[in-house]
């Protein structure tokens, strides 16, 4: 498991599927799972919007405490198995130190889905 800084507060997310494979372009849905490390909270889930071909962004308070949190991610894929990527971050008290807050996660080309890189950065 990797860790990123995020913060507390609202963050942005974005999944890029990335590659010209058609089954990793064809996606039902895209959401996140945001998990706190310790599960003294429930799960929340973020629903991500397509806003072109590739991209899947979302703005949200979803880190609401500082600490480990495990990120879920899924992309549901039309007439195909989904692609599961897990994530562990650090969550910091204070973003006011960040030049640029926004997240993404990338798929890159690769034939076999269920290993497909991903990349989540800040």
């Amino acid at each position: 498991m990797s860790y990123h800084h995020f913060f507390v507060g609202f963050n942005n997310f974005t999944v890029k599927i990335l590659g010209e494979n058609q089954n990793l372009t064809q996606t039902s849905d895209v959401f996140i799972e945001f998990k706190k490390g310790n599960l003294s909270l429930g799960p929340i889930i973020a629903n991500l919007e397509r806003t072109n071909s590739t991209a899947h962004p979302t703005f949200g308070g979803y880190l609401s405490q500082a600490g480990e949190w495990d990120l879920k991610i899924t992309i549901q894929r039309i007439n195909s198995y989904d692609i599961n990527y897990r994530l562990g971050v650090m969550v910091n008290r204070s973003g006011s130190m960040v030049e640029n807050d926004s997240n993404y996660i990338s798929t890159s080309k690769n034939s076999n889905p269920m290993n497909v890189p991903s990349d989540f950065t800040k």
